[in-house]
Formats: structure tokens, C-alpha cells, sequence
């Protein structure tokens, strides 16, 4: 079976049990069809893994080696090809020469990779509430605002998505080591994290998990078949992935190089405001790129080129918001000071709209994150979910503007009551889908002067609400 975009992966354990071919009905009926196994050079090992390949290739699987450090990749193609692989995955990918290959790169590496269907990223977060040692406890970690600060991929699965529309991206995040794993809780946290924005987590699972899956313990299949059932709604819901972000705010970058840190810690912090936001890489602006948009964050130090400088001041002439740094100050010239009495920010009209400048060379990303969602104002929030604790959502749409999806993940553990959100622009009809439903329920939308709400019902770690205008 070839490398192609659709297939969804899983690192696959090591041991003995695992090189068996009985192994495989762990993932028989599940989405899992690509097994990422550990590879080397050495024939033996391909001789180890050959039954397994045979068996797995005859119910439909893909199998790719992941190369170790130290491992040269065109040693390692004469025992992928006597294997039977469909590809190695390296973090050398231009190093493989008549071979398939997957990227498994770091996710600073997001620009310049070679062509191919697939692109795997490492060095991300495993999602979680993120914690801190007091008291020789762990206690979670808080913003200014009280709630607590999250682990998440999303951004940066938004972000490569954006750069690399055409492929299929991978999220390889494995358990922490010598920490205690709720599971299948963590399990199905950290598959969700990578699939509702669109990529797929790598499925990796520790060793007492794959220990006790080997032996046969029930309630270890039990959890399994839980973390299954999560990947199967989303693999079921692909047509989701083909929504477009309806955030008012774009962020414009490269998003690499020097401006790589600020540029994507915008992303970050600008999205744990809840703020919705369109993602932009400043070199493929289509003519269209900033309709709709109401602010403009331009994260990158260097002046944008022409065509791009001029689209950004057309778009605040027009009446939008243009957030940059000091060193693009040149983009408010010949603006009106409307106030430089903010330490942080001189803020100037031109035309109908207005420019943000910082007034420090480096300057906190959290600050210009809220400073943006400040002068953008409150009065333009599409939605506020109350009750909602540590989350992160990702609200998106079609096309057309007919068919809207609000997709909400929760970081805390246990039921979650009693959530709302309340929603500013207007829908006719509203479904409710959560990991466990065979299908989707109606759900009321309850009409304000200016807004509606939805009162949602009780669900666990993920949740999504189709609406329709």
C-alpha cells in the first residue's frame, strides 16, 4: 500500500508481541492504517518485521521505518525494500534518493520540505493543562486571567496546514516519560488536539499501556477501544478539515527564520484569547487575502514588499487595524497620532483605520496578543463561552457562508456542565455532536437582542456544533 494522504498513523510498539502478525487485530476496524515501525539497516531487523509487513499489507496496511539517530538513510533502503516498507520516515527526507519518504522533522522545519503526500513534525506538545511543581505537588500553571494555561498543538497545526495545503500532516507527540497517563482520557486529549484542526495525531503509547494490551488485560482493551472510537468520529468527519477559519484577525509572516518565535507565539497567545484568527504566509497572498478581516497582525520584523505594504495600508485606509512592530514603523508614516500615552503601543489614524505600532524593539507577545483583542474591541468577539475553563476551540466555515462548526476541546478532566456559548452572528439550526454520539442532536438556539446562545449538554473532552445560516 502506497503513502497517501488519507491514511492515519500509529508508532507502533516495540517487544516481541508486536512483531507478531496476531498483533494486528489490536487496530483491525479502526481508522489506524499506516504502522510507523522502529528501523535500522540491518536485514535481521527487516527478517523481524517481514511476517508482520506481509500480514499487515494484506488487510490494507502501510508500513513506514522510522530511521534512529546515527542511522544513514540510504543504508537503510536494501532492508526496506526486502521488508516490504512503503517508505521510510527520516529527518533527513532529502537525504533518501529512489526511495518514498516521509519528513519527520522538526516543526521549525514547516517551509522548504521536499514534495510528497505526507509531512510529520516533532518537538510538539503533549496537550494538557500545563502544571507546576509547589509544594512538591503539581498544581496548574495560570495566566493573569486565572485560567489555567494549556499544552496544545492547535496553532501550529493551523499553521502548517496554511503552508502546506496540499499534504497531510502528521502530529508525533509521545507520552511523557515517568508520568502517571489517565487513560484513555490523555489518549483521546491528545488525538483530538491534532484532529480538530485537521491532522492526525502519530498514536503512541507507552509501555505499560502496550504491556498490558500485549497480555490481553480487559480493561486496557476497554480504554483502547475508547481512543479508537475517538479517531474513527474524526476520520468519519474529513469534510470538516475542508472548512476555512472565520476569524477576524489575520496574522501575516513567513513564519520562519528570524521571525519564526514571535510570529508563532502570536498565533499561540492570540488564540488562547479565544480570538479567532486567519492565518496568512506573506509570500502566497492571494489579491483577496484580507476580506473580512477586520485587524492585521504583522508579526515580522523586515518591511513587507511592495504588493504586500500595499494591500495592508489599502486595508487600514478602508477602515481595518494594522498591529506591527517598531521596526515597521514606517507603515503608520504619514498617519495621525491618536495616542502614544500606552508604554507599549503608539497607536495612529490613516484613513479610516488605524496602526499599532509597538514602542519597544522586543516586545512580549502576550502583550501584543491583548493589545490587538483590545483595539479590535469586545463589541466584534464572535463568541464567549462561559463555564468553559481550560479549552481551546476553533470556530470555522464554508465557503459560502451557509454551513458554520464551533469545535470546542476541554484540558480539564471529568464531565463538563453547564457550558454556553453565546454566539453573535445569527443561525437557523444548530446540531450537537460529541467522541460517544452515533449521531449528531438538535440543539436549541436561544435567541437574544443582539446574539444567540447555546446551552450545551453534558459531554467530556470534545464537542462540535454544527450551524447552519
Amino acid at each position: 500500500m502506497d503513502i497517501g494522504t488519507n491514511l492515519s498513523p500509529m508508532r507502533w510498539p516495540k517487544g516481541p508481541y508486536w512483531t507478531q502478525p496476531a498483533a494486528l487485530d489490536l487496530i483491525q476496524g479502526t481508522p489506524l492504517d499506516c504502522l510507523i515501525l522502529p528501523w535500522g539497516a540491518s536485514d535481521t531487523q527487516a527478517g523481524q518485521f517481514q511476517a508482520l509487513v506481509a500480514a499487515g499489507k494484506e488487510r490494507g496496511i502501510a508500513f513506514a521505518g522510522l530511521l534512529g539517530d546515527g542511522v544513514n538513510p540510504s543504508d537503510a533502503i536494501p532492508s526496506a525494500r526486502t521488508a516490504g516498507l512503503s517508505a521510510l520516515a527520516t529527518a533527513k527526507p532529502e537525504s533518501v534518493k529512489g526511495f518514498p519518504v516521509i519528513p519527520w522533522v522538526s516543526r521549525s522545519k514547516v517551509a522548504g520540505l521536499p514534495a510528497g503526500p505526507v509531512a510529520a513534525f516533532t518537538d510538539n506538545s503533549w496537550p494538557s493543562v500545563k502544571t507546576t511543581k509547589r509544594f512538591g505537588r503539581d498544581v496548574a500553571d495560570a495566566g493573569p486571567t486565572g485560567v489555567p494555561w494549556i499544552d496544545s498543538n492547535g496553532w501550529f497545526v493551523q499553521m502548517a496546514r496554511t503552508l502546506l495545503p496540499e499534504r497531510s500532516v502528521w502530529i508525533s507527540a509521545d507520552p511523557p516519560e515517568k508520568q502517571v497517563i489517565s487513560r484513555p482520557d490523555a489518549y483521546i486529549l491528545a488525538a483530538s488536539d491534532a484532529a480538530f484542526g485537521g491532522a492526525r495525531w502519530v498514536v503512541s503509547l507507552d509501555d505499560d499501556f502496550a504491556g498490558a494490551l500485549a497480555s490481553g488485560d480487559a480493561k486496557s482493551l476497554a480504554a483502547w477501544k475508547k481512543v479508537t472510537r475517538a479517531l474513527a468520529f474524526f476520520d468519519s468527519h474529513r469534510d470538516w478539515q475542508t472548512y476555512r477559519s472565520l476569524g477576524l484577525v489575520g496574522v501575516v509572516s513567513n513564519f520562519s527564520g528570524d521571525n519564526e518565535f514571535f510570529s508563532t507565539e502570536a498565533l499561540n497567545l492570540i488564540g488562547r484569547r479565544q480570538l479567532p484568527y486567519r492565518i496568512l504566509e506573506k509570500s502566497k497572498m492571494p489579491a483577496n487575502a484580507l476580506e473580512g478581516l477586520k485587524a492585521v497582525v504583522y508579526a515580522d520584523e523586515d518591511l513587507p514588499t511592495p504588493g504586500v505594504r500595499q494591500a495592508l495600508l489599502g486595508f487600514v485606509r478602508a477602515g481595518g487595524l494594522l498591529v506591527c512592530l517598531k521596526k515597521c514603523a514606517a507603515l503608520a508614516a504619514g498617519g495621525t497620532t491618536l495616542s502614544n500615552e500606552d508604554p507599549e503601543f503608539d497607536v495612529f489614524q490613516l484613513g479610516s483605520g488605524r496602526v499599532a505600532v509597538c514602542t519597544e524593539d522586543a516586545v512580549d507577545p502576550y502583550l501584543l496578543a491583548n493589545k490587538t483583542h483590545m483595539l479590535l474591541s469586545r463589541k466584534n468577539d464572535l463568541f464567549h463561552t462561559y463555564s468553559a475553563g481550560a479549552c481551546a476551540s476553533l470556530y470555522t466555515g464554508t465557503e459560502d457562508g451557509r454551513k458554520a462548526l464551533f469545535q470546542l476541546l476541554m484540558f480539564s478532566s471529568g464531565a463538563n456542565r453547564n457550558v454556553s456559548i453565546e454566539m453573535s452572528r445569527p443561525y437557523r439550526a444548530a446540531r450537537f455532536w460529541t467522541l460517544d454520539s452515533e449521531g449528531p442532536a438538535p440543539l436549541e438556539l436561544v435567541r437574544r437582542e443582539s446574539s444567540q446562545e447555546l446551552h450545551l449538554p453534558q459531554f467530556s473532552s470534545y464537542c462540535a456544533i454544527e450551524l447552519e445560516a
